[in-house]
């Protein structure tokens, strides 16, 4: 488990020493600083778990001004605010939300274990959200704040210790909050026999964890209406039915599949894409990157995001949930939803449950968009992950999904998925795991013959293929059947040590479901590998392209490719010289 991380911010005259050693036993990591310029590098370039702050320092900011700095560039760690202050200042930190106040008498380990506490409680680790993506949010002037009710309330999500008069109370002093309660349980599908006009019976009836989703999912209705408006119609409709497939097939398969509570899996999946209208509105370039992504089965959204802007939706969509004061536990498992698997990423089982199901809604919404082989291998990866995948009924899920997003969207006026097409679309997912021919909505990809076993050929020159889509490899492969040439295929990018002596070229796909064409040939060349390198793509876009030969590539091949395009390029680097071209007998 990775340590928590402290920084200790003071003047060079005040010796920290004993702190420093009361956080390391603590368990923290701990960087010991003296001036702002390295406090502002570190926090823009790494986790921070924990600030303690001399109020008196050698700058022309006090500590109290400078954490308000943070506050205000959306780096909220555990704060401590150390020194002798004036009542004006105690207020002000009180007010800037700094966590604790203590003097220089204090006991070192007092301090150190008040952090520790908070740092656990908070479940602030891992909240280390890129300074673009924070930066692109707070000088936003399109984002609205989030009502405080549901500020307020999001916070009773996971309190134990709420009572049903609290959340009850809190909610009457918003009407339109009030309402949308009544109307959410006054409906006909409700099947309420009598209509409820307390609020305390509605929240009793609802329970406390429903209720916060109710007044949740109106809020951020409200703030996504906002965000939608100066977009495009078509975005408009796209993303309002990805978000609610997203949200309600996340809940089923969290439910039915992991027994983790539904209501909060069906909020985050509310919340995980709403970075995407930030950057759609920040950047007129982005609305290309989602027609690639809809129109390019093997690339991933994520990774053009990073491509292009170094952030992804998920970091702006952490940063806006740092803005709205939403719990840390809620915006660590929307920043880490795409790399959950990574091993610098530290996660509770129950968080890896979590993020399991966000990402079965994603993969299906990604799926929908563009039904292509490596998009269900993906999504077909995912399900087979889940502790007790031989048991369910994926078909079954999947209709409740599709049940639960038509009556979400019908009560809050969104775009409704259409449920022929969704059905559709689930007869061609159940047909494709049954290992059959897709027999409706379902786009085919090129057959994969078989292959009848080949000749040796150890000594022959190799030509690797690098894709996801067999159906590549058996096109090269039949293309290039008249050469002395051995072609040799790679799902994946692999380690560079793999690439063996006799290696004549490298044929890669730019995208890949999880890694980067580019990044792998990148890797290649700084092995020291020079072979002759084309990179094939689908994506004709210009900066794919122009990153493709700052990596290194010879040539670039758009898909899809005939045999004689492949065989020209091929040649014309010498891959397939007069030494390559007789005949195999």
């Amino acid at each position: 488990m990775k340590k928590n991380v402290a920084v200790l911010y003071t003047r060079p005259e005040k010796d920290s020493s004993q702190l420093a050693k009361a956080f390391e036993a603590a368990d923290f990591d701990v960087l010991a600083i003296h001036d702002s310029e390295s406090l502002y590098r570190i926090v823009n370039r790494q986790q921070i778990d924990a600030i303690v702050i001399e109020n008196k320092l050698n700058s022309f900011l006090t500590g109290l001004e400078t954490l308000s700095r943070l506050d205000q560039a959306l780096v909220r760690p555990v704060t401590v605010l150390l020194g002798t202050l004036s009542e004006k200042e105690k207020a002000s930190a009180k007010e800037g939300k700094v966590d604790y106040l203590f003097g220089w008498e204090a006991s070192p380990n007092e301090i150190a274990d008040a952090c520790f506490r908070s740092c656990r409680w908070e479940a602030n680790r891992g909240l280390f959200i890129p300074e673009s993506a924070r930066h692109l949010v707070r000088d936003a002037d399109f984002l609205q704040p989030l009502p405080q009710l549901a500020v307020k309330i999001a916070k009773y999500f996971n309190d134990e210790s709420a009572t049903i008069s609290d959340v009850a109370s809190d909610i009457s002093k918003d009407a339109l909050a009030t309402a949308e309660i009544f109307r959410k349980l006054n409906c006909s599908s409700a099947g309420l026999p009598n209509k409820v006009h307390r609020l305390q019976d509605a929240v009793s009836l609802l329970g406390i964890k429903q209720t916060v989703v109710i007044v949740l999912r109106f809020c951020i209705h409200r703030c996504q209406t906002n965000l939608l408006e100066r977009l495009d119609a078509d975005l408009i409709s796209w993303f309002g039915v990805r978000s609610t497939m997203i949200a309600s097939t996340a809940s089923v398969f969290a439910q039915r599949c992991q027994d983790i509570c539904p209501d909060m899996v069906y909020l985050l999946g509310l919340f995980q894409d709403i970075g995407m209208l930030a950057l759609a509105h920040e950047y007129d370039s982005y609305f290309k990157i989602i027609q690639r992504y809809r129109t390019v089965p093997q690339v991933r959204l994520e990774m053009l995001e990073a491509e292009d802007y170094e952030i992804t939706h998920a970091d702006v969509t952490a940063a806006i949930m740092q803005q709205w004061q939403l719990p840390a536990s809620f915006i660590r498992l929307i920043l880490h939803h795409h790399n959950a698997e990574s091993d610098s990423v530290d996660l509770s089982e129950m968080e890896h449950g979590v993020i399991r199901a966000m990402q079965i809604g994603e993969a299906l919404a990604n799926m929908q968009d563009y039904p292509s082989l490596c998009r269900f291998q993906r999504f077909e990866q995912l399900l087979r992950s889940l502790p007790n995948y031989d048991k369910i009924n994926v078909k079954s899920c999947l209709g409740e999904a599709i049940a639960k997003a038509s009556e979400s969207a019908d009560l809050y006026k969104t775009p409704i998925p259409d449920a022929k097409q969704w059905r559709s679309f689930v007869i061609g997912i159940g047909d494709q795991l049954a290992g059959r021919a897709p027999s409706r909505g379902f786009v085919e990809e090129a057959e994969i013959p078989t292959e009848s076993p080949s000749p040796n050929t150890d000594s022959l020159p190799r030509l690797i293929v690098v894709d996801e889509n067999p159906a590549i490899a058996t096109h090269v492969r039949a293309a290039l059947s008249e050469f002395a040439i051995d072609v040799e295929h790679w799902m994946t990018p692999k380690s560079c040590e793999e690439l063996s002596s006799n290696i004549c070229g490298i044929v890669c796909e730019a995208h890949f479901s999880n890694g980067s064409g580019i990044s792998f040939i990148q890797r290649v060349r700084d092995y020291g590998l020079e072979t002759p390198i084309i990179m094939m793509s689908q994506d004709r876009n210009r900066m794919t392209i122009l990153k493709s030969i700052q990596a290194g590539i010879n040539e670039f091949l758009t898909k899809p490719f005939s045999s004689s395009e492949l065989i020209e390029k091929l040649q014309r680097q010498g891959i397939l010289g007069e030494s390559l071209a007789t005949p195999q007998p």
